[in-house]
């Protein structure tokens, strides 16, 4: 009988082999390598015997080989990858991640998006470094992080300079 977290690839061995990084081997597991943890997983252990052993590929990682001993690489610009995810460029919460939001940027493996300055606004979702953030428009304020529009129809614009005052650096003085 092989025991949990051992291979016994040859029939009647008398040493079991330790089962390696990346894979898990139940009890009588009779295969050269053992269960591969699959994608959006890993294991730095040797000698695991279940599945869930195998670790959730970390926030900002993806983990896109079966039996990895790593923990991924870092998820793609303009992207969050939020645990487990499989693939570098994930948009959905079945694929683990999301796209950027509106009004923030996200560099490769960011954990969290990062608002744009204050100055700046971004419409769109996606954007990858700061320098993606637009500066805002002339007559118009920014005064904090995170805008995500500036310019509104109709007569009441939140951003607009008020009447007899002048946006120095974007933010009303």
């Amino acid at each position: 009988i092989c025991p949990p977290g051992f291979k016994c690839p040859e029939k009647e061995m008398v040493a079991p082999q330790l089962c390696e990084k990346g894979y898990y081997c139940g009890e009588n597991t009779d295969s050269f390598t053992g269960t591969a943890c699959p994608l959006g997983t890993y294991s730095q252990q040797d000698g695991i015997y279940k599945l869930e052993q195998c670790q959730s590929c970390p926030l900002g990682k993806y983990c896109d080989v079966v039996g990895s001993d790593t923990p991924g690489q870092d998820c793609r610009a303009g992207h969050i990858c939020t645990g487990g995810s499989q693939i570098p460029n994930p948009t959905t919460d079945e694929e683990n991640g999301l796209l950027c939001p509106q009004g923030a940027y996200c560099p490769s493996g960011a954990l969290e998006p990062i608002e744009c300055p204050v100055g700046t606004y971004f419409p769109n979702e996606g954007a990858d470094e700061e320098t993606d953030c637009l500066d805002c428009p002339q007559s118009y304020n920014c005064p904090v992080p995170g805008i995500t529009q500036v310019i509104f129809d109709g007569s009441d614009d939140p951003f607009r300079c008020d009447n007899g005052f002048v946006c120095e650096n974007k933010v009303s003085r």
